[in-house]
């Protein structure tokens, strides 16, 4: 019984460790570090585009939407993210559209659950990479957030990581 009480809190304490180490990482991150982080990610989302899709699966090879993210949290981050959409809905910070940027979250609802059930990372011009079970293009593609049925399903845009765009709140002064 020892044990088992010693192996649940070796269990908490090291999924406490994990968890406050991501805060640490994003909270001291610059947003220089930001943006060569971002540009990282959507890179390394770039290469899997062609992969195959299978519900559950998260790569390196196949993938559903959330298997892609949470791999490439992991490959390309460093970052331990829940599994589920829905669940990572749950985990990121809701950020309004305009201040959307490459390598945020896009969240959307594609069932009739009424849930989040799809997510895709957030590549710049309107884009996004996700995987997708449906249609000619299943697998890990490029599609539009300006698409007649992603604009439907949209929800909401969430971050992983800290901004990379610079602060626009320096004080100017005034010389004579």
């Amino acid at each position: 019984m020892k044990i088992t009480i010693l192996k649940q809190f070796l269990k908490i304490s090291i999924l406490f460790l994990l968890f406050s180490s991501i805060q640490i990482f994003a909270q001291t991150m610059t947003p220089a570090q930001a943006k060569v982080s971002r540009e990282n990610f959507i890179s390394d989302a770039k290469k899997l585009i062609g992969s195959s899709y299978e519900y559950g699966a998260v790569g390196p090879e196949v993938f559903d939407c959330s298997g892609l993210v949470y791999y490439l949290a992991q490959q390309s981050l460093g970052q331990q993210l829940p599994r589920t959409a829905k669940a990572l809905y749950s985990h990121v910070r809701i950020i309004p559209e305009e201040n959307r940027e490459e390598g945020d979250l896009v969240f959307f609802k594609t069932t009739s659950s009424g849930q989040i059930s799809h997510v895709g990372i957030y590549i710049g011009d309107g884009q996004f990479i996700s995987a997708i079970s449906d249609g000619p293009n299943s697998g890990v593609i490029v599609s539009s957030l300006n698409q007649p049925y992603w604009m439907d399903k949209y929800v909401a845009t969430g971050q992983i990581l800290p901004s990379g765009r610079e602060s626009t709140s320096t004080v100017k002064t005034k010389t004579e």
